[in-house]
C-alpha cells in the first residue's frame, strides 16, 4: 500500500527525493503507446491517480481539503505525463471514468472535470466497471489512510 505522511518529509529526506525524482519520469511516459482496453493501463492510471492524491495531500499547504477547496485542490494538483498536464480531476473524470456516466451534481469530495480539460477524453480507459467507485480513494478522512498498488496480473 502507499502512504505518506508529513514525518515522512523530515524523517527520510533521501527518499523523499527519490520519490520527486521518479515521479519527473512520469513525462517520459509514451501514452501512445498504451493500450487503454488492457488491465495494465487501468492499474497505471489508478496508480498514477493514488500516487498524484497523496503527494498532493502530503504537500498541501492549507491542510486537508474540505468542501470549499477541494476542487481547486483537485484541479490544480497535477503531474505531467506524456508531454501532457493531468489534473486529479482530470485522471478521475476523463481517463478512468471516462466512458462512464457524468455525476448529475456531484458533491464533494467528488468533483467534474473542467470542461477546458475534455481533450483528455481521447485517454479514456477503453473498459467500464463502475466497480472503479469502491477502487477510487478521494483523500477524504471515510476512506483509508494507505491505498492500495495495483498489478495487472493479480485483477
Amino acid at each position: 500500500a502507499l502512504s505518506f505522511s508529513p514525518d515522512a518529509l523530515t524523517a527520510s529526506q533521501p527518499s523523499v527525493m527519490e520519490f520527486l525524482d521518479e515521479v519527473s519520469r512520469l513525462r517520459l511516459i509514451p501514452l501512445h503507446e498504451i493500450d487503454l482496453n488492457t488491465k495494465e493501463a487501468f492499474c497505471i492510471f489508478v496508480n498514477v491517480y493514488h500516487c498524484l492524491l497523496q503527494h498532493a495531500l502530503l504537500i498541501a499547504v492549507d491542510g486537508l481539503p474540505n468542501k470549499r477547496s477541494v476542487v481547486p485542490f483537485k484541479r490544480c494538483s497535477c503531474y505531467e505525463i506524456g508531454g501532457d498536464v493531468f489534473s486529479l480531476s482530470d485522471l478521475e473524470c476523463y481517463v478512468i471514468r471516462g466512458k462512464t456516466s457524468r455525476a448529475t451534481h456531484p458533491k464533494p469530495p467528488f468533483v467534474d472535470g473542467a470542461k477546458k480539460s475534455r481533450t483528455f477524453l481521447q485517454y479514456s480507459l477503453g473498459a467500464t466497471d463502475h466497480r472503479i467507485n469502491f477502487v477510487l480513494n478521494n483523500g477524504d478522512l471515510a476512506y483509508p489512510q494507505a491505498v492500495p498498488i495495483f498489478q495487472s496480473q493479480l485483477l
